[in-house]
């Protein structure tokens, strides 16, 4: 057996692999050495956000490096407080290292395997991808594994993939039957994915992802291009499916229905957007930080603008909200610095708190006979 190093205040249960944190309200910094059931060399595994004191409450981050060639970091102990943890126990094997975190009796499963973490899910008898994380240069191609300890990987959480950038091109395994919204946000070198043709869930046009029916636009990768027409069979741009791209222009078919939450939050490229009247539905934060949109064209069919919606329009001049959205959401429009004109239309009865809030620009506003709720502060800031 070997030693690895758990720089932590710990009573060592054992000699073998199980380490007990205490719940006290202050713990001193200490360390001892652990005995690690290991089948190639690790480097050191110690709490990478490492502090003179830990408090209850404190998240644990650990970084482990093994064979100096894979390095596990910003990882948090399956997001369980400091507090919170029994014990410990770390088993190394073949590329792969796993961790078992006992919590009021209860078995946090998480585990490694070269770049990825897994957290194991009984209900699915499956792996779900928690994150993914490299050392040194980027990898131009991710294989997302299909099975990890005999068992199918059958989810992406989101956000795995943020400590990925630098990566261009993702292949999607068959087993792979659910990708949360957001799981592959924050890679700005992204350009393609593909899946495979035997994944019944998934799907790729031109490299960007789709539900199998096509119906669903899921994720458009950041680094692809700036240009871009949403095909004829989508309904439904998902959340954060444009999230930060480097998108300009973009046409969209006539028989989209729905834009998800952040769908285009971060895109700062984007300077003009036409909205068909048969769109319904408008996420929450969907234009968020925009700063660089001179005009917006919304659909007719267009029920409510949710909270966020439009929030750091740093450059657009004037809106024309339709008689056809009833609710106006908070913080709406948050400083939107260039703002001189909105025109609200008799159908809208609500302004929510700071609906229209932090418009400097603006000196005046009508608002229409059908409005029967106003918001707290909804007018803050603005001239009139």
């Amino acid at each position: 057996m070997k030693k690895g190093i758990f720089k932590l205040s710990v009573l060592l249960l054992s000699s073998f692999t199980t380490l007990s944190l205490t719940s006290c309200n202050e713990v001193s910094k200490a360390s001892a050495n652990i005995e690690i059931f290991d089948m190639f060399d690790f480097a050191d595994i110690y709490i990478k956000n490492e502090k003179e004191a830990y408090f209850a409450g404190d998240i644990v981050v650990l970084d482990v490096t093994m064979d100096d060639k894979y390095v596990l970091s910003y990882t948090t102990l399956n997001d369980v407080k400091i507090e919170d943890i029994n014990a410990i126990t770390l088993v190394a094997g073949d590329n792969e290292i796993h961790c078992f975190f006992t919590k009021d009796e209860e078995i946090y499963d998480q585990s490694y395997l070269r770049d990825f973490t897994f957290v194991f899910d009984e209900d699915s008898d499956s792996y779900f991808i928690k994150s993914y994380s490299f050392t040194g240069k980027a990898p131009t191609t991710v294989d997302i594994p299909s099975q990890y300890r005999n068992k199918n990987v059958s989810k992406i959480l989101g956000k795995s993939f943020v400590s990925a950038n630098g990566t261009k091109t993702i292949n999607v395994p068959k087993t792979i039957t659910t990708i949360e919204e957001s799981a592959f946000i924050g890679l700005s070198t992204l350009n393609n994915f593909n899946v495979s043709e035997n994944n019944t869930d998934y799907t790729t046009i031109n490299g960007v992802l789709f539900r199998k029916n096509k119906e669903h636009l899921l994720a458009y990768p950041d680094g692809k291009g700036t240009s871009y027409s949403v095909p004829t069979t989508t309904k439904y741009i998902d959340s954060y499916a444009f999230n930060s791209s480097k998108i300009i222009d973009i046409t969209l078919n006539d028989g989209l229905l729905s834009i998800g939450d952040n769908a285009f939050e971060g895109c700062t490229g984007l300077i003009n957007f036409v909205m068909s009247d048969i769109v319904t539905d408008l996420g929450t934060a969907a234009f968020k930080t925009c700063s660089n949109m001179k005009t917006i064209k919304l659909s007719n069919s267009l029920k409510e603008l949710k909270d966020w919606t439009f929030q750091q329009f740093l450059t657009l001049t004037e809106i024309d909200i339709p008689g056809s959205v009833k609710s106006i959401g908070s913080s709406c429009f948050l400083s939107d610095s260039k703002m001189t004109k909105i025109t609200l239309n008799e159908g809208l009865e609500e302004i929510k708190v700071n609906g229209l809030s932090y418009i400097s620009g603006v000196s005046s506003i009508v608002l229409p006979s059908t409005v029967t709720s106003i918001g707290e502060d909804a007018f803050v800031l603005l001239l009139l």
